[in-house]
């Protein structure tokens, strides 16, 4: 059995409990911790995904990004005046796309691309005074759509998709419920329950993009529109193409 295969099946024992399943369940609920002495040097770890190859990769705060075959740690950190390295030590968000390269949201670096066979790193970078770069420095959520369109939402200037033909990026952000731009610059979840569009969870409301229309659509759990409560939406978990469950600051909807 896979680490992943491991880790995967004691979630769904521990969702069984959780939703009233008999308390003998629990019995067979195990963990064991990796630390140190695995090479795990950290303990804020924010993101993990599986390539193609069966490793895991990790995402930390502060410590680069980890591989681990199982048995050992190889890591990947910020060197300083080294182009081919890690563009920032906080480096929580990752995601794969179908060619098996690793995009990795940083937290002061903006956003970058790892070639983990040819070990290679390509880097994007925030530029004010350019409006095709990615539109901020700290990257809090990577999503690749069924068209593996690339889209990445930041921590306070809205939503970015990448266009592939010439590494740059188009920028959507608060365009004051024009239907042009998201209704909360802090993009905090983007899923998919169909080719048609996204839905987008922010710091101010729910959003949905038609990207036949390429408008914005807005729903707001409370009338009354502040950025914390139920508008405040940071998860988002597709249970039928019709049903969201949705994770606020105040409970689940």
């Amino acid at each position: 059995m896979s680490v992943i295969t491991k880790i995967l099946s004691s979630l769904l024992l521990l969702g069984a409990y959780l939703l009233g399943a008999q308390p003998a369940i629990a019995s067979n609920f195990k963990t064991e911790l990796l630390d140190d002495s695995d090479g795990f040097n950290t303990s804020i770890i924010f993101s993990i995904i599986q390539d193609k190859q069966g490793y895991l990769w990790f995402g930390t705060g502060y410590h680069g990004i980890f591989r681990y075959d199982g048995k050992k740690i190889v890591s990947y950190k910020h060197i300083v005046n080294n182009p081919n390295s890690l563009a920032h030590n906080n480096s929580g968000n990752l995601s794969l796309d179908d060619q098996g390269n690793i995009w990795i949201g940083s937290w002061g670096g903006s956003a970058s691309i790892f070639n983990p066979e040819q070990l290679t790193f390509k880097h994007f970078s925030h530029d004010p005074d350019n409006p095709k770069t990615i539109s901020d420095k700290f990257v809090q959520k990577i999503y690749h759509d069924s068209d593996n369109t690339v889209w990445l939402g930041t921590f306070s200037k809205g939503l970015n998709k990448f266009n592939a033909e010439n590494n740059s990026f188009q920028r959507f952000k608060f365009n004051n419920f024009t239907g042009e731009g998201t209704s909360g610059d802090r993009i905090w979840d983007i899923v998919a329950t169909d080719h048609r569009g996204l839905w987008i969870g922010t710091n101010n409301g729910l959003n949905y993009y038609d990207k036949v229309t390429k408008k914005f659509h807005y729903y707001f759990p409370e009338s009354v529109l502040s950025k914390k409560g139920k508008n405040k939406i940071r998860r988002i978990l597709p249970i039928s193409f019709t049903q969201l469950l949705v994770g606020t600051d105040n409970g689940v909807l």
